[in-house]
């Protein structure tokens, strides 16, 4: 999480900072039934639904929070995780009951 500002971490820097080889996470990954990019972007869409529900942030703070280097990649990564713009899903989300 802390890396993903300066865009998406290497598997080979994360390997490194959890004190092992990138071979070793990727077997570890596996044995989850994970992989590396599936654990990037499920990190990426939790923090997105956190920070969307913060009317404080804006959609381009969000964008740059979470490693996107343009609006329009983070959009395109959101509607693919949810089927929603974060506009339309803040929106919808942030709807007094």
């Amino acid at each position: 999480m802390q890396q993903l500002t300066s865009g998406e971490p290497s598997e080979h820097d994360l390997a490194s900072a959890l004190g092992m080889s990138r071979r070793t996470l990727q077997r570890r990954l596996g044995d989850l039934g994970q992989t590396y990019k599936g654990v990037v972007d499920g990190t990426r869409y939790e923090l997105a639904l956190r920070y969307l529900d913060d009317p404080e942030r804006s959609v381009t703070d969000i964008t740059f929070l979470l490693g996107f280097s343009e609006q329009s990649a983070f959009t395109r990564a959101f509607k693919r995780w949810s089927g929603k713009a974060p506009t339309a899903y803040r929106a919808g989300h942030l709807e007094p009951a």
